[in-house]
């Protein structure tokens, strides 16, 4: 499912370590754990301090930290009220540990961080229609379906989630598979090779068929 962001809402963190040597998932923890330590450290209310971009948005300075194999971190929103939706994710590049973050607000122009409430006053000011889920606001997202240049009817019918890239990646591998049929080249079990197919056409992605699905 695709969510409406910016291109620059984008939050990277380079982990230098060679593959396998570091655990994935403790290094982001601790990764993410030092950010939020550092700019609490320099909030006194909800107002947004200039330098202090980790809570608030993803463009500015670089934050470098060392913590065992841990290297650069870009900046996480993680305090923006406005911001209720991210995706993230991690590969392993050149023995380097990189995770990528999405977020679907922006608070590069934002003055609050969040609306500043009296004791007791945990999700007083949700939205209408949205629950309190452990002092959080439970705030429904509005899933925004990818544009299609390959099937142009897709926005009325469930088609609509598929990317074109799913559907390029599908169809390709089905033609890459076939090609190696038609010219000798695909394994077979009991003969080493399969015999060549004759006439055996290139597939195309084809609308009718996705909107069975």
């Amino acid at each position: 499912m695709i969510f409406s962001f910016q291109a620059t809402l984008l939050a990277l963190q380079a982990i230098s370590a060679k593959s396998k040597s570091c655990n994935a998932t403790d290094e982001v923890v601790k990764a993410v754990k030092e950010i939020w330590k550092a700019g609490a450290a320099k909030q006194e209310n909800q107002q947004k301090i200039a330098d202090n971009d980790f809570f608030s948005q993803v463009i500015g300075r670089k934050f470098y930290r060392e913590i065992q194999c841990t290297k650069p971190f870009e900046h996480l929103q993680m305090a923006n009220s406005k911001t209720n939706g991210i995706g993230c994710s991690y590969n392993w590049c050149t023995g380097q540990l990189f995770s990528v973050c999405v977020y679907n607000q922006d608070g590069s122009a934002a003055t609050n961080l969040y609306t500043n409430g009296a004791d007791g006053e945990t999700c007083a000011t949700c939205p209408a229609g949205s629950t309190c889920v452990e002092g959080l606001c439970d705030v429904a997202l509005t899933p925004e379906a990818p544009t299609s240049t390959i099937c142009t009817n897709a926005a009325n019918t469930d088609a609509k989630w598929i990317t074109d890239d799913f559907r390029k990646t599908a169809v390709g591998m089905h033609n890459y598979y076939r090609r190696l049929l038609a010219t000798g080249w695909a394994e077979d079990k009991k003969l080493g090779y399969a015999k060549w197919a004759a006439s055996l056409p290139e597939l195309a992605s084809e609308m009718f068929l996705q909107f069975v699905i």
